[in-house]
């Protein structure tokens, strides 16, 4: 009985240790999902990384990081992104948009 149980307690231990990677591999999806909706709406509106960075209030090193979906954003900065590009912030985060045409690397 005793096998059975250190069994069960390695599978649960297991369960929980699978969960946090599945939220973070989510939070990886979101964050390139909103980095493609930025670049394509910017891209669509003809305006550079410095031009886009400025009217929204951010760094240009930032806003790369961002748009290749490697640096979290907080609401603050999600709500200035929707403002600068004149959309509402929950369609940034929608995986509507195409990717621009240049390959991501």
């Amino acid at each position: 009985m005793a096998r059975f149980e250190g069994r069960i307690k390695k599978i649960g231990k297991q369960k929980t240790q699978d969960e946090p990677t599945r939220n973070r591999d989510r939070g990886k999806r979101l964050a390139i999902c909103l980095g493609n909706n930025v670049r394509v709406l910017r891209e669509r509106r003809g305006m550079t990384q410095t031009i886009f960075a400025r009217k929204a209030s951010i760094e240009r090193t930032f806003l790369n990081k961002i748009e290749n979906g490697t640096r979290p954003v907080t609401l603050v900065t999600l709500s200035r992104l929707a403002a600068a590009l004149r959309v509402d912030a929950w369609k940034l985060l929608r995986p509507k948009a195409q990717p621009s045409r240049r390959q991501r690397r």
